[in-house]
């Protein structure tokens, strides 16, 4: 009972802020049905970074082969490098 209220008074009290109960307030209504839902948009811009960090390697090492090139195709855990790393003193 004391939930119905209070529905009833949020309610009342949304009325008065949209201008007293003279407007009626729209409302639209569709059923419920079950489906995929899919929605496509198309956008042009720039992207920018929201939070941008500094990063450095506390390693130094000598690169022994690099076996990619520029605009080369590579697969997902293929070997680009290799190199004899040790820890930075």
């Amino acid at each position: 009972m004391l939930a119905a209220a209070g529905v009833l008074a949020a309610l009342a009290a949304l009325a008065g802020l949209r201008g007293g109960a003279g407007e009626p307030i729209r409302a639209r209504t569709a059923e419920v049905t079950q489906g995929t839902i899919a929605r496509r948009t198309l956008v042009t811009g720039t992207l920018q970074a929201a939070r941008t960090v500094a990063l450095g390697s506390e390693v130094s090492g000598t690169i022994q082969s690099i076996d990619a090139d520029f605009n080369d195709r590579v697969r997902s855990s293929a070997l680009l490098s290799t190199a004899s790393w040790s820890a930075a003193t």
